[in-house]
């Protein structure tokens, strides 16, 4: 079995049982996949990666070559303005 496959698997199992994903030894905080002390660890490290890829000119999501001024690259800033059309759009319904 390939690393992926088992990972995808070990994450649905701990996902399934109600456990944290991330460190697999603690129950998830309600509605989320994550422990409280490991959503805590993964929003220092993607801040990070963030402010680090906003410093070297690179999209802050993926990591591609941001567009022109901002912070985003063109596959991301296309897929963040269909998203909040869709928004606005179920919205005003």
């Amino acid at each position: 079995m390939r690393k992926t496959e088992w990972d995808k698997q070990r994450y649905h199992k701990l996902k399934d049982n109600g456990m944290c994903v991330y460190c697999g030894k603690v129950p998830a905080l309600e509605g989320r996949t994550m422990c409280a002390e490991c959503t805590g660890k993964r929003a220092v490290i993607y801040r990070r990666h963030r402010e680090k890829y906003k410093a070297e000119g690179r999209c802050v999501i993926c990591g591609k070559p941001a567009y022109s001024k901002s912070i985003l690259c063109t596959g991301c800033l296309q897929k963040r303005s269909h998203r909040d059309k869709k928004r606005k759009a179920a919205k005003i319904t």
